[in-house]
């Protein structure tokens, strides 16, 4: 049997698949009806799937925007227009194996830096500073864009917020180095398979790194946003603050826009059904106090079950980053 996380049951209304223990034995049926609440009680249980049923893809194929997002973009047309081409460019000589163009890279992180710095006090939820085309290329600006933003409420340098907005940029450009049979594969994934697009983190790493001779700290970005705060994460299985600062920021921005974008396999859910499910996984996945932070650019006011500690919004970015806050 193969294991499947709730995560990617969000969004669904009926069940797909049939869900077993770890012992073989069915808990939930093909047609089970979902809602947030049982998601969530999933998250808590260890579910499997047997392997010749299909596994929801892990790449979207590229396709417009069906209806209309809950949450309405500040960002001008033109200017999303402007990023998501350039988005586009840079992700393709990425997949044609190509360097991409770094004043291009530049380009892109400064307008987004514009835009977050002139309208972050205007915006009323975080989700206006996202823009909303096909999911490949706004997902590239929209984790920029909210890294942006929250390390803006973190108090980051303007030199941390350049790096780090344009680490956002690139996060998964190693996905376009994935075998394209991969990337396309219109099955579930092999556990090879799998592997290989776990590499991504590597590869977007060595792009940043080796080819367009960026900073380390533009690089972890790429090589640590898959990991989780708690040490079960991927590609090292790093734990707390032994993962990049920046790499943090990018963890929660990146479930975040997955979890509210509308999916080739999916709907997009709710902003407070996001933040719920990402509370569920607290400091499991995500540096606390961040996603403290997190929520209140997300508007999102119930906060009951998130405790931070007296004093923590006052602390400095290397005060953060040197906290022992560990599970």
């Amino acid at each position: 049997m193969k294991r499947i996380s709730a995560l990617e049951l969000v969004g669904k209304t009926i069940l797909d698949v049939d869900l077993y223990n770890i012992n073989g034995e069915l808990l939930y049926p093909v047609g089970t009806q979902l809602n947030p609440s049982l998601v969530m009680q999933m998250n808590y249980m260890q579910l499997f799937i047997q392997p010749e049923k299909k596994k929801t893809k892990l790449i979207d194929d590229d396709y417009e925007l069906v209806g209309e997002p809950e949450i309405k973009s500040i960002i001008p047309d033109d200017v999303t227009e402007n990023l998501v081409g350039n988005t586009k460019k840079i992700l393709y000589d990425a997949l044609d194996g190509k360097k991409p163009d770094i004043n291009i890279c530049e380009a892109t992180r400064d307008i987004i830096l514009d835009e977050v710095t002139d309208k972050l006090d205007k915006a009323e939820c975080i989700g206006q500073l996202r823009v909303f085309d096909h999911y490949t290329y706004s997902h590239t600006v929209n984790v920029s864009s909210m890294c942006s933003a929250l390390g803006i409420m973190l108090g980051f340098s303007e030199e941390d917020l350049k790096k780090l907005a344009l680490g956002g940029l690139l996060h998964d450009i190693g996905k376009m180095r994935v075998s394209k049979a991969i990337l396309n594969k219109p099955d579930k994934l092999t556990p090879e398979e799998f592997n290989e697009m776990k590499n991504h983190t590597i590869y977007g790493y060595d792009i940043i790194k080796k080819e367009l001779r960026l900073p380390e700290d533009i690089a972890r970005v790429a090589l640590e946003h898959q990991e989780k705060y708690g040490g079960l994460g991927y590609p090292h299985g790093l734990k707390g603050k032994e993962i990049h600062l920046y790499a943090q920021v990018a963890a929660i921005c990146d479930v975040y826009d997955a979890l509210v974008s509308q999916r080739v396999y999916k709907k997009a859910i709710p902003s407070h059904e996001a933040i719920k499910i990402m509370l569920s996984e607290g400091s499991r996945s995500f540096n606390p106090f961040m996603l403290y932070k997190f929520i209140y650019l997300a508007n999102y006011k119930d906060t009951s079950n998130l405790i931070t500690p007296d004093g923590m919004e006052e602390l400095t970015p290397e005060q953060i980053e040197n906290m022992d806050t560990t599970v």
